[in-house]
C-alpha cells in the first residue's frame, strides 16, 4: 500500500516558515532533518521513500526542513543552534502531540539531545543514529577536512564528495547523480557556507548526563567520519542508553534500521544478541538508574 505524506507549515518564533511532512498511523515519531538532506516533497519521491514508507507502516512519521532547506524558508543567515532549536520546538507545537518519540540523526543529534533534556515530560524516547554530541568530533576528522576545502572551490565536487561519505560502505543501488541531485534540491552553495561553520559549534557534551528517557543509540560502521568512539562517548555519558553497532551503511538497509526503532519504541525492547539481525553487534551501557528511567 502506497502512503502519501500530508505537507504542512509551522512557524517559529522568529518568524520562519517551516515545512514538515506527515503520514502513516500508529505512536508519532518526529525525526529532526539529518543536515542538509532534508526536502520533505523530494523525500517521498526519490532515494529515502522506501525508508520512510517502512517507518510510516510502524509510526505517525514526522520529517522536516530546517530553516534555509527544502521547502522551509530559504532566505535567512541564522543557522546558530538556538535557531535551528526554534524550527524543531515550532514543529512539535504545530503538531499537537503532547507525547512522542524523537530521533535524531547526523547534525540533528545534537538537536535531539537537547530537546528530550529540556522537555523529559514530552520525549518518550530518543533515538540517536550515526551522531555525536561534539560537531568539532566530526569536523576534524581528516576526510572531512578534505571533503570541507572544495565547498568554496568546487561545489558539484563538493557534492559529490559529501555524497560518498555519506552513503557509507556497500553498494545501495542508487546511482550518485540520483544523490547528488537531491542534495543540490535541499541547499544552496551559499545557504551551506552559512550553514557549516555555525555547525560546526554545536557541542552538547555537558547535556548527556541530564538525559532522563530511555535512548537508543545505533551506529553504522560504515559510516566513515564518524567513527564508532563517538557514539561510544554518547552511550557512556546517557544513563542507561542502550548501543546497537550495525555493519555497513544505512542507505538501501532500511528494514534492519525500522526493526530496531519499531522493537525499542513499540514494543519497548531492549536489543538483545538473540533479537537483533545478522550482522548487528549490541553492546549495553548501563549505569545506576533513578526510578524515572527504570523500565
Amino acid at each position: 500500500m502506497s502512503i502519501e505524506p500530508q505537507i504542512r507549515y509551522a512557524r517559529t518564533s522568529d518568524g520562519v516558515s517551516i515545512a514538515y511532512s506527515l503520514a502513516g498511523s500508529g505512536p508519532l515519531l518526529i525525526w529532526a532533518p539529518d543536515l542538509p538532506h532534508c526536502h520533505v516533497a523530494l523525500d517521498w519521491e526519490g532515494v529515502f521513500r522506501p525508508y520512510l514508507e517502512q517507518l510510516a507502516t510502524e509510526f505517525t512519521l514526522v520529517r522536516f526542513d530546517a530553516r534555509g532547506l527544502g521547502l522551509s524558508d530559504r532566505d535567512v543567515a541564522d543557522f546558530s543552534f538556538d535557531a535551528r532549536s526554534l524550527d524543531l520546538e515550532a514543529v512539535v507545537e504545530d503538531v499537537g502531540q503532547s507525547r512522542f518519540a524523537l530521533m535524531g540523526q547526523e547534525w540533528s543529534g545534537p538537536l535531539a539531545i537537547t530537546y528530550a533534556a529540556r522537555h523529559p515530560e514530552s520525549v518518550t524516547h530518543l533515538i540517536l543514529m550515526d551522531t555525536f554530541s561534539r560537531a568539532r568530533e566530526y569536523m576534524e576528522h581528516p576526510l572531512t577536512k578534505i571533503s570541507m576545502e572544495l565547498l568554496d572551490r568546487d561545489w558539484e565536487l563538493f557534492v559529490e564528495s559529501r555524497v560518498a561519505l555519506s552513503r557509507g560502505a556497500g553498494d545501495d543501488g542508487i546511482q550518485t547523480r540520483e544523490w547528488v541531485d537531491f542534495y543540490e534540491a535541499c541547499i544552496t552553495q551559499e545557504t551551506d557556507r552559512l550553514l557549516r561553520p555555525q555547525l560546526a559549534e554545536d557541542d552538547v557534551t555537558g547535556l548527556l548526563s541530564t538525559v532522563d528517557v530511555p535512548t537508543l543509540i545505533i551506529h553504522h560502521t560504515g559510516t566513515r567520519t564518524r567513527p564508532i568512539e563517538m557514539a561510544r562517548g554518547l552511550a557512556a555519558g546517557i544513563r542507561g542508553s542502550q548501543l546497537v553497532t550495525l555493519d555497513g551503511g544505512v542507505v538501501g538497509r532500511w528494514p534492519r534500521v525500522v526493526s530496531q526503532i519499531a522493537g525499542f519504541v513499540k514494543n519497548d525492547q531492549t536489543p538483545s544478541p538473540s533479537r537483533v539481525a545478522v550482522g548487528t553487534r549490541t553492546v549495553l551501557f548501563t549505569a545506576p538508574t533513578s526510578s524515572a528511567t527504570q523500565r
